[in-house]
């Protein structure tokens, strides 16, 4: 009532200057002029005094109009309030023929001119307006119990910021019986509404409830269930907590849900011996560490998952003694809890006494085996590569013998020297060494001692093969694969373990301890092999040595009786041919003992050791000077090149035994 007779004393004020101008125009125009002014002078006396700054003056769109700064506002204010209290400033110039720059400069000396203006996004709004549009929204919020900033600025066409603070203000001088929250706008009934089924439904709650369920089913408002919920716990009238992130992610936990779950965990552990970290965090214990270790009295071993009990720890380690006293095999995880991770199991086997006393093994922090047990399996395990070895050991005997065979030089009777062609002399007498020099048969022995060292050579390169574990051969073949991988043990073990009487049928327990034993049978593979290979190389030298040493003596033995028959003369027929029958019989067994020796034969050793053997019987002179000293005991005086001299001698001796021969058969027929 009191804004409409403001107003209408404001239109009575208007009219009576409006007749006040009429009568002041109306005695002007009766006036008659003394001296008249064209309107081109008009204009320019007013731009002039515009100039000298003693009038200001604002033209209008129409171009034969000007007003005063304070006309200006007047109209803007008169517009505004003939319009309701509001007034967009673009709709004002087509009226004020005026342009918009001007009607803003007016509207912002009319805002901080006058109280009750205000000026929003082109808008120049009164307090009269803004006091009927709160007296809307009030009746509306009445109606509704809530409204949004945003549906009350589109009702309105209004700025969200103008709408929220003018009604904020209002709210608080009591002109709107509302709460203001941000964003919204709620009635108190409709606030204690809220509130009082917030209460309602979490007091009779008994498992968690989410923030965002409660929001989405009961069509609570978020910062009424947020802020009650607080006042709600911190009074202490709601037994429970909040847990969570954020405020729209929050869960709210009962406490009597929290007492049942705890109770739970708590008989869980009692029963079964053992209690998850997950479980307890899931009751809302969140460090369950520090939990047990402060608000529980429980007598158990803290793992990274799980926390194991001192009943259960002691059955494991009662079950391990027996499995270790009795010589056989154990898997923990058979006993101990299904949930521990392969780190729970690592620490498991730390914390057990009874595998620190070096009585057994574990395997894969899960398998306990007995030493006993695994002594048990290499012993096993060398028979089995002993057994292997040997077979190896004579296949690669056997071998060597036929590369050695294979390669012997011919006999010396076979050799045929080449001939040696000299020059004649100057008058062309021919040389008495025209004749081809035969090669003399000390020679035959000496290349048959190189072929067999050659042959013992080879042989050792083959051990030493043999001990790498398959190396590449000469020929760029790849050597057979390593006869002891786990595969193979994989095969033996479940019959020597049932040979043993432990009953392990557990495929994962054979394939650990076959990849256990597999490095100890490489070790126990290269030791055999060693001591094998060495020892037969340094014996087939020695025999090949004393096969040396023996044919030696029978061609010594030869020279001897030919040079002894060629001085006696005679009939020596039957002696020659005796002879021969003896000695020939002595070389042919040592070339039979040493292709024995080759082949492996284990009677080689026996034949052996029960023969005898003839040597030759030298002066001290000539054991001191070994192969300086020839057969009747005078030295040898070496030269430059004492092969050739060693064979210019034997022919000569050869020629001479030969001539003699000649002149002997020559006399005896003289005498016949």
């Amino acid at each position: 009532v009191s804004t409409q007779s403001t107003g209408t004393l404001q239109l009575t004020a208007m009219d009576d200057e409006l007749k006040e101008l009429q009568r002041l125009l109306a005695s002007a125009q009766a006036t008659t002029a003394v001296h008249r002014l064209s309107e081109a002078n008009c204009v320019d006396i007013l731009f002039k005094l515009q100039e000298m700054e003693l009038v200001e003056l604002l033209k209008t769109n129409q171009g034969r109009e000007f007003v005063t700064p304070a006309q200006v506002e007047r109209e803007v204010h008169m517009e505004v309030e003939r319009h309701g209290g509001r007034k967009n400033l673009t709709d004002l110039c087509a009226p004020l023929a005026l342009n918009i720059d001007v009607l803003e400069e007016a509207a912002n000396r009319l805002v901080h001119g006058q109280e009750g203006l205000f000026l929003s996004h082109g808008e120049l709004i009164t307090s009269t307006f803004l006091d009927s549009f709160a007296q809307e929204v009030n009746d509306l919020l009445q109606e509704s119990g809530t409204l949004t900033v945003g549906e009350i600025s589109q009702r309105f066409d209004m700025p969200t910021e103008l709408v929220e603070s003018s009604l904020t203000h209002r709210i608080s001088s009591g002109l709107i019986q509302a709460q203001a929250r941000p964003g919204k706008f709620y009635t108190h009934n409709f606030v204690q509404m809220q509130r009082s089924k917030i209460r309602g439904l979490l007091a009779g709650a008994t498992s968690p409830m989410s923030m965002s369920h409660l929001i989405q089913t009961y069509r609570f408002e978020k910062e009424i269930l947020v802020s009650t919920l607080d006042d709600l716990i911190n009074e202490g009238r709601l037994p429970g907590a909040v847990t969570g992130n954020s405020r729209e992610r929050a869960t709210f936990t009962p406490a009597i849900f929290v007492r049942g779950q705890r109770s739970g965990v708590e008989s869980f552990y009692k029963q079964n011996g053992y209690v998850e970290y997950s479980r307890l965090k899931k009751v809302g214990i969140h460090d369950p560490v520090k939990h047990i270790q402060q608000n529980t009295d429980w007598d158990c071993q803290l793992l990274d998952t799980c926390a194991v009990s001192a009943n259960t720890m002691e059955m494991i380690e009662v079950s391990i003694q027996e499995a270790v006293q009795h010589g056989g095999s154990i898997r923990i995880s058979y006993f101990a809890p299904s949930c521990l991770s392969p780190g729970d199991f690592y620490q498991l086997t730390r914390r057990i006494k009874a595998l620190n006393t070096g009585r057994s093994v574990v395997l894969k922090d899960d398998f306990v085996v007995a030493t006993a047990l695994i002594d048990q399996l290499k012993t096993k395990v060398s028979a089995e590569v002993t057994d292997h070895i040997s077979k190896e050991a004579t296949v690669m005997s056997r071998s060597s013998s036929t590369l050695s065979t294979t390669s012997k030089p011919p006999a010396a009777a076979e050799h045929k020297p080449k001939k040696k062609h000299r020059k004649g002399k100057r008058r062309g007498q021919a040389s008495s060494d025209d004749e081809p020099e035969p090669e003399p048969v000390v020679a035959a022995s000496s290349k048959l001692d190189k072929k067999a060292r050659r042959a013992d050579k080879r042989a050792t390169k083959a051990g030493k093969k043999a001990l790498s574990g398959g190396a590449a051969e000469d020929d760029g073949q790849a050597s057979d694969e390593n006869p002891f991988d786990p595969a193979r043990f994989r095969e033996l073990l479940p019959a020597w373990l049932q040979e043993m009487d432990c009953e392990e049928d557990d495929e994962e327990l054979v394939a650990l301890l076959a990849e256990l034993l597999v490095p100890f049978a490489g070790e126990e593979l290269a030791r055999l092999k060693e001591s094998i290979w060495s020892g037969s190389v340094t014996a087939r030298r020695k025999r090949q040595e004393l096969f040396v040493k023996a044919f030696e003596a029978a061609v010594a033995q030869l020279h001897l009786y030919n040079k002894g028959f060629a001085a006696a003369g005679g009939e020596v027929e039957a002696l020659e041919l005796a002879l021969v029958k003896e000695i020939g019989g002595q070389l042919q067994n040592e070339v039979v003992l040493n292709a024995a020796y080759h082949a492996g034969m284990d009677e080689a050793e026996k034949i052996e050791s029960s023969r005898e053997l003839t040597c030759l019987l030298y002066t001290s002179d000539a054991a001191d000077e070994e192969d300086s000293v020839d057969l009747g005991g005078r030295r040898i005086i070496k030269k430059k090149k004492i092969v050739q001299i060693k064979r210019r001698d034997l022919n000569r001796k050869i020629n001479k035994m030969q001539e003699l021969n000649t002149t002997t058969e020559m006399k005896m027929q003289m005498k016949s």
